[in-house]
């Protein structure tokens, strides 16, 4: 991942970080303090999961097709069965460079072999 697209994805998740924790703090606030209208709260929950849903995916779509079986043994013989992070030759996983849901595809060219320590690292900060 360059660093361009790495500031990218900190900056997002660190705004979305911070909306969550306005939200919290408003609503534990209007939890504390119920003379201040807890119907307007409620309904700033509801408005809040309607938002939730309409920007999610249903169900359906929740689940992804899996990578074809000789996509990934594409993939793992060009890494040449090893992490492209750490170099690893063990627990390897197939990873989307670019997330299916941002855009990406089971093609090879967005595919990479990662150890499962560095692929569950790779969101993290």
């Amino acid at each position: 991942m360059d660093e361009a697209h790495y500031q990218s994805q900190l900056k997002r998740s660190l705004q979305q970080r911070d909306f969550h924790l306005k939200k919290a703090l408003e609503y534990s606030h209007k939890a504390t303090h119920p003379e201040e209208s807890s119907d307007n709260a409620f309904q700033s929950l509801i408005d809040l999961l309607k938002q939730w849903c309409k920007q999610g995916r249903p169900p359906s779509q929740s689940r992804r097709a899996a990578i074809p079986r000789e996509v990934r043994q594409t993939v793992l013989q060009l890494d040449e069965f090893g992490c492209r992070r750490c170099g690893s030759g063990s627990d390897l996983t197939v990873d989307h460079i670019t997330p299916i849901a941002k855009g990406g595809s089971n093609d090879v060219s967005n595919l990479q072999t990662l150890c499962r320590s560095c692929n569950s690292s790779k969101g993290k900060t």
